[in-house]
């Protein structure tokens, strides 16, 4: 079974999807197909909104529930390099491309960015352009300024 929960952040609403095991989409819309997913709070979603919450208002970095990641290999080695990116931090398509040993995939590397499941989780927003400009981003570059600028003002104090 699948289920869904909405609810507002800072940053619009957001819905948490999970498959009752894991965490398996993070959406900012609710022009989302709704028909494959139960509109209930789970244990896992109501989870997964306390963290984010605690994120978007700069208490924490990380994220603790669990995900499951629906994928191909490229697309994995890619969100699991944009795992490896610190908080506050930025790195280069041409960097991750480079990281997963495809140093020509700039290109590729956005595709797979475009398409992350858990763009909060799995830190897509943090990927810029190889000049340093803000390039691409799934829910536009207004969003992506802004969870930028989230992690760069906000000093998380903590473990």
């Amino acid at each position: 079974m699948n289920y869904i929960y909405y609810y507002d952040t800072i940053i619009g609403r957001v819905g948490v999807c999970d498959n009752g095991r894991a965490v398996t989409k993070i959406i900012l819309s609710e022009n989302y197909d709704n028909r494959l997913y139960n509109l209930q709070v789970t244990n896992l979603n109501a989870l997964a909104s306390i963290e984010i919450n605690s994120y978007l208002k700069g208490h924490s970095h990380s994220f603790t529930f669990p995900i499951e990641i629906i994928g191909t290999p490229f697309q994995k080695s890619v969100w699991n390099e944009l795992c490896k990116i610190p908080y506050g931090k930025t790195a280069s398509y041409k960097e991750i491309a480079e990281a997963i040993n495809f140093p020509s995939a700039s290109r590729a590397v956005g595709k797979a960015c475009l398409v992350n499941p858990l763009f909060l989780v799995i830190p897509c927003h943090r990927v810029i352009g190889n000049d340093g400009s803000l390039v691409g981003f799934s829910y536009g570059l207004d969003l992506k300024k802004k969870l930028l600028s989230i992690e760069s003002t906000r000093k998380f104090v903590g473990v």
